[in-house]
């Protein structure tokens, strides 16, 4: 690029260059015939008035000075002053044209690059998944047999996300929910997952691609509560199923060109295992599992 801006610069410049010369040239040959013009004239002068006395008081009256007698314009183009004047104001011009296109040339370099980066990001994007959700029913303690849960009135959840995709996923925005929805055989879950209101609630992380990482998401007292009491009347045989009891919710992220994508999940709470599974149901609910 800036070989062809050289070259595409250069007849502007090169036609400068000649009218500069061609100035020089014409004003060098002005001053020469003026200059032979006022010797004539002053030889005739001496020729014909040898008798005159010489003006003392003002001698310079009896010659000419062609300088005086030129228009004004000339002194820019009269060797050396004035030539040596024009080339360096037409090469600073040069410069920093020269210097401008440069410029110009690194911006657009600039850009193509990123660009290209960003076509990268997009040809290899993050892709997050939700590889599982298990519920641990109260905290871990450490002791000396080792780490074992010990009841507390706040239950949590352990989730692994996975980045399965080519760069890292910038996670921004998160939604975990547990809710009770009863759903009669033939009826349809809500046109829109019920997500309650609590934001950021699995953490703000970065995947790295190819990545696991498991996290931990405190429940408050009263999902704790309604956990515990499925779980229990599940194990004491007073109920089957924990039936209505769901986790739903999703993970916002985005990647290194600042595109943003969610991934959502859905699962139904199985207090046998103590896990949320979606095999219940063969389809899942629309709008409730996906990965954008």
């Amino acid at each position: 690029m800036f070989l062809c801006y050289n070259f595409s610069a250069m007849p502007k410049y090169l036609l400068g260059i000649v009218i500069l010369c061609g100035l020089t040239l014409f004003v060098a040959r002005q001053d020469e015939r003026a200059t032979q013009e006022s010797a004539q004239k002053a030889a005739q002068l001496r020729n014909g008035a040898v008798s005159a006395k010489p003006n003392e008081q003002h001698p310079q009256e009896n010659v000419e000075d062609t300088a005086w007698h030129t228009p004004g314009w000339y002194g820019f183009f009269r060797w050396p002053t004035g030539t040596t004047t024009c080339a360096i104001i037409l090469t600073l011009l040069a410069i920093a044209e020269q210097t401008a296109q440069t410029a110009k040339a690194a911006r657009e370099t600039e850009k193509s690059a990123k660009a290209a980066a960003d076509n990268i990001i997009l040809t290899h994007r993050p892709r997050l998944v939700i590889r599982g959700i298990g519920l641990v029913p109260g905290k871990y303690v450490d002791g000396k047999s080792g780490t074992t849960v010990q009841d507390d009135v706040q239950w949590q959840i352990k989730y692994i996300v996975a980045n399965i995709g080519g760069t890292d996923a910038h996670i921004t925005d998160s939604n975990l929910t547990t809710t009770n929805i009863n759903v009669v055989d033939g009826e349809l879950f809500p046109e829109f997952p019920p997500y309650d209101e609590r934001q950021d609630s699995m953490g703000v992380f970065t995947v790295k691609p190819g990545e696991h990482q498991g996290r931990m998401v405190v429940l408050d007292e009263p999902d704790t509560a309604r956990l515990r009491s499925l779980r229990q009347m599940v194990q004491g045989g007073s109920l089957y199923t924990s039936g209505t009891a769901y986790l739903l919710g999703f993970i916002q992220y985005r990647d290194d060109a600042g595109v943003s994508r969610r991934t959502a999940f859905f699962r139904h709470y199985d207090a046998q295992t103590e896990r949320f599974r979606w095999d219940k149901y063969p389809e899942k609910p629309e709008g409730y599992e996906y990965a954008d």
